[in-house]
């Protein structure tokens, strides 16, 4: 037996932990069980090459059973499956417009949940030893992750700040699922995600790029607005954060 990685324990590790939800494949299997899968090298050319494997990223010996089943799965999860299926009635969710840009506010968050969901993603990418998760090195934040997420910990909104932009229902990326990147904006450093016609973007601490999204990341309220980018503007937006222009 070996550690876990999250709660620490000397435990018997399962053969197979998942670093994105299954349920975020859910829908884009094609009729031969197979999934589109694009690099963030690949995303920005204009043939990109495209794999097809027959299931999500999984890695061994990572997790224990407990921590996949109960904490992972059972609490994290669940709870965003919930949420993006329509199942969990609390949540409300109105539109609404900030200039010109149409948005979706969402209330009745567990914030806590709904936020450390996301850094669970993040800390799975950083213990993965695949190449395709090589740039994530959450140095000196591991363990702070770590902790937040076995414990599911509250922070205030200004550490790990969490905004989410949606594209156009019309978006030539709506149906891709990218690996967590790292990349830098200005002189800081964010970390970012492209999840089933979601950008995920994550700042560790506020800095001058993420005081421009302020009203729109999540809040301890339980409310986030997410802004809606036409299909014009993906393209440069979505390869600024992925730091690929």
């Amino acid at each position: 037996m070996t550690n876990c990685k999250l709660c620490l324990l000397e435990k018997s590790l399962i053969k197979k932990s998942h670093i994105y939800p299954d349920f975020l494949y859910k829908d884009l299997y094609d009729k031969n069980h197979k999934i589109i899968k694009v690099s963030t090298e690949e995303i920005i050319k204009k043939n990109p090459r495209i794999s097809r494997p027959s299931s999500g990223v999984y890695e061994g010996n990572l997790l224990c059973r407990d921590c996949e089943n109960k904490i992972i799965s059972g609490k994290y999860e669940s709870y965003l499956a919930d949420i993006m299926s329509g199942k969990n009635k609390d949540i409300k969710c109105k539109k609404g417009k900030s200039v010109d840009i149409e948005t979706l506010k969402i209330e009745n968050l567990d914030y806590e949940r709904f936020k450390n969901f996301f850094l669970s993603i993040l800390f799975r990418a950083d213990i993965s030893t695949f190449e395709e998760f090589s740039d994530i090195n959450l140095g000196p934040y591991h363990e702070k992750i770590r902790k937040i997420v076995y414990e599911n910990l509250t922070t205030d909104d200004l550490e790990f700040q969490l905004n989410i932009l949606k594209l156009d229902r019309n978006s030539d990326f709506d149906q891709l699922i990218v690996q967590p990147f790292r990349s830098k904006l200005e002189t800081e450093t964010c970390y970012s995600f492209l999840l089933k016609g979601y950008l995920i973007i994550i700042n560790f601490k506020e800095n001058k790029t993420s005081k421009k999204m302020k009203e729109n990341r999540l809040k301890q309220n339980g409310a986030i607005i997410i802004p809606i980018i036409p299909k014009n503007v993906e393209k440069k937006i979505i390869l600024t954060y992925l730091d690929l222009q």
